[in-house]
């Protein structure tokens, strides 16, 4: 239970008590034997320290983890592992290892997984960003947001229409940038914490939503997105997964 704790508290934003369960929870578990405990509360102790910016740390303990996670057999929690050290990939400009990391992450996860399977796709969407490969990056966002979105993880849906608004950014698409982060925002400010307070990508949105009021006009885009912001979600999911620029029928 501290390890679910943890977990669902780093998602809240609390980094500092979810850290303080996780490591509590890998100690009675270490007690106890259970290696299967154990490596559910490394994935959350590594997703502390990866979150609140200790990089290096979170390295070295995802050896550690991923010991643990192989030795109880867990498939799902290997996959965590490497959602959480794709995106320390990314945050040191490694895209190249970042895709590779979501690639050996999707390869493990059974054919029906949509939770880690669609923010590994995400991840490499992010991955393709970096190194300038845009067509890539769409395409594996889109089906990481239809997975995503499929499943009803609203916090992995905001991150997969993130994903696809910085890209659409970067191709100088700005309506549908607008749209696209317009449509994610009901869904962040339900969750409390924008990117679950993640810097890199904080700083991918400004830069993204920055562009867009350039290419479109302040006013235009704030009317783009303030308008998505109030359409039901179904819409925008299906403006980005038909990877269009406008609404149906505008």
């Amino acid at each position: 239970m501290l390890a679910v704790r943890g977990y669902v508290t780093a998602l809240l934003g609390d980094l500092h008590a979810a850290h303080t369960d996780a490591e509590a929870g890998v100690a009675m578990a270490v007690a106890f034997g259970d290696m299967a405990v154990c490596g559910r509360a490394y994935v959350t102790l590594h997703r502390t320290l990866a979150w609140s910016g200790s990089l290096a740390e979170a390295e070295e303990l995802a050896g550690t983890a991923a010991s643990c996670l192989q030795e109880a057999g867990d498939a799902f929690g290997l996959a965590a592992i490497d959602v959480q050290a794709a995106a320390l990939h990314l945050h040191s400009a490694r895209p190249d290892l970042a895709i590779e990391r979501c690639a050996a992450g999707i390869a493990r996860l059974p054919d029906r997984e949509h939770w880690a399977t669609g923010l590994l796709l995400a991840g490499q969407g992010l991955g393709h960003l970096l190194r300038g490969e845009l067509a890539a990056g769409d395409v594996a966002a889109r089906r990481g947001l239809s997975l995503e979105y499929e499943l009803g993880d609203l916090g992995a849906t905001a991150y997969a229409l993130g994903t696809l608004a910085f890209l659409a950014a970067a191709q100088r698409r700005y309506q549908r940038t607008a749209l696209l982060l317009g449509g994610s925002a009901p869904l962040w400010e339900r969750l409390g914490v924008w990117y679950t307070g993640t810097p890199a990508l904080v700083a991918l949105h400004r830069i993204s939503e920055r562009s867009a009021q350039d290419g479109l006009g302040e006013e235009r885009y704030w009317q783009l997105r303030e308008h998505a912001a109030g359409l039901p979600l179904d819409a925008i999911i299906g403006v980005a997964l038909a990877d269009a620029d406008e609404l149906p029928g505008r």
